[in-house]
């Protein structure tokens, strides 16, 4: 098995615990916090992971990075 790594969006807001930015077409925002780490929203580079908690303007979120195989 090969091994993938990206860059997610991580907020501990909801219950103290990892959630992630997930896209979610049935939301009226288009995403959702989930506790799955392979649904969450992937970025290659964590220059783009930041660069996008800085457009939204979220204080709470961190870019992470992770791993699967």
């Amino acid at each position: 098995m090969s091994q993938e790594t990206g860059w997610l969006l991580e907020s501990s807001h909801i219950d103290g615990s990892p959630y992630w930015l997930a896209l979610d077409a049935t939301t009226e925002d288009g995403w959702e916090w989930t506790k799955d780490s392979a649904k969450a929203l992937r970025f290659c580079r964590k220059i783009d992971a930041e660069n996008y908690i800085i457009d939204i303007g979220w204080t709470a979120v961190t870019a992470t990075e992770h791993s699967w195989s």
